[in-house]
């Protein structure tokens, strides 16, 4: 059961299926056993978010996600705003488009499978891994994660890598500065 009527905190719990929203800007509980589809304005899940399947965002404002509990497998987001998202399993980035703000990916392990676009970016693996077969595009971008396999171009401003374990880089193109912390 869905709420959309003077309650700013909606529940959601899809067991199969896909859950497809519009009218939603909060959300406090996400549950699905299919995928989370969201189309819309800005979008802020409080609480925890446990897809199954693949969750596809596309916002006109900022997309936030922030709870240690969050369960996110597979990722596309489209954004005119900010995005703000954490997931405590790993998680695959099939694309992302943040047009005119700041991405920021917190998870166990990431895998971007797709191109990334943002006018920053920061990516955090955690103690998991940082793979990447896919282009990132922003003025800063800054990656973390205890090892980095980027199979990948980097294009940027300025590049900050930062790695426990071993970096794997295929190419890395910067106008500024460039800092590999290993």
């Amino acid at each position: 059961h869905l709420d959309t009527g003077n309650n700013p905190n909606k529940h959601l719990n899809l067991h199969n299926g896909t859950a497809q929203l519009g009218v939603a800007t909060q959300i406090d509980t996400l549950t699905s056993g299919g995928n989370f589809i969201y189309s819309g304005g800005s979008l802020t899940l409080t609480g925890p978010v446990q897809v199954v399947g693949k969750t596809d965002i596309t916002s006109s404002g900022t997309v936030t996600a922030r709870d240690s509990g969050n369960q996110i497998h597979s990722l596309a987001l489209k954004t005119a705003g900010s995005a703000d998202l954490v997931s405590a399993t790993a998680l695959d980035v099939t694309a992302v488009n943040v047009s005119s703000g700041h991405l920021n990916l917190v998870a166990d392990g990431i895998t971007l499978s797709g191109p990334i676009t943002a006018s920053q970016v920061d990516i955090n693996a955690g103690t998991g891994s940082l793979a990447s077969n896919s282009t990132i595009t922003a003025p800063r971008i800054q990656l973390a994660g205890d090892t980095l396999k980027l199979n990948t171009a980097l294009s940027a401003e300025s590049i900050t890598l930062t790695s426990t374990g071993k970096t794997t880089l295929n190419r890395l193109t910067s106008t500024g500065d460039t800092h590999i912390k290993a």
